[in-house]
């Protein structure tokens, strides 16, 4: 048998000690840094922000917007009624559909009867001021829009009209007694106002005068726009 030096056992047993500490320094290091991941994530998804994911704006912050032309001779058509969707104010504040509209009111459809509660409950001799935004956009293909008014009633008098960029109307009910909300003197194909200028903010108004008694109001509206059905021929040093 051969006889290793003492010295160099000393020095192979030395050179395993530090391998073996070496290797439990880094375990040591490796299982920290594992064991701390999980913690900072948890920490980290504790102090990020909530985030909703999917839920869409509130009704009354959107604006019934116009479409633009996707080809010559198009039609766009922007309904303006009290329908569910568009957002319809009285007064500043939202206006509610009214579960059960009085029996002498005239039908609705397809709108619906709206008022300042689901009631229908009003002061007397009070005036409401009901209000609905739009927006007419600026489009490539250029288009002639017209403001229709199909229908409206109120309970008692009403007045419509237009403000914007341009506007139109006011036209009203002032019938004796205030019986505006009967179908035979209800608002029929009351207006066909010209939208003229675009880019635009419109705002649909009606006023609403209650003797006593119950209120609401009834709009069925529709903006039009007839998309040109000829090529668009660009000016002196400008291209389409």
């Amino acid at each position: 048998m051969t006889m290793q030096p003492s010295s160099f056992v000393s020095t192979t047993h030395a050179m395993s000690i530090r391998r073996a500490a070496f290797a439990a320094a880094f375990g040591l290091i490796a299982g920290v840094a594992a064991s701390g991941a999980p913690l900072a994530q948890a920490q980290e998804a504790m102090q990020a922000p909530p985030r909703n994911i999917g839920v869409p704006p509130s009704p009354d912050q959107k604006i019934p917007t116009l479409g633009c032309c996707r080809c010559l001779g198009g039609q766009n058509k922007l309904d303006l009624s009290t329908i569910p969707g568009n957002p319809w104010r009285v007064n500043g504040q939202p206006a509610v559909a009214v579960t059960t509209p009085n029996a002498a009111w005239a039908p609705a459809g397809p709108a619906k009867w709206v008022s300042t509660n689901a009631a229908a409950t009003g002061g007397n001799n009070t005036t409401y001021h009901y209000t609905l935004q739009f927006k007419v956009e600026k489009c490539t293909i250029p288009q002639t829009i017209v403001f229709k008014g199909v229908s409206a009633a109120a309970d008692n008098y009403i007045k419509v009209w237009l403000t914007g960029p341009s506007g139109g109307g006011p036209v009203q009910c002032t019938v004796a007694g205030g019986y505006c909300f009967t179908p035979s003197n209800k608002l029929v194909n009351f207006a066909a106002w010209p939208v003229t200028v675009a880019p635009g903010l419109y705002t649909l108004n009606v006023d609403v005068t209650n003797i006593s008694g119950p209120t609401g109001m009834f709009m069925n509206a529709v903006l039009e726009g007839q998309c040109t059905k000829e090529p668009i021929k660009p000016g002196k040093g400008q291209d389409i």
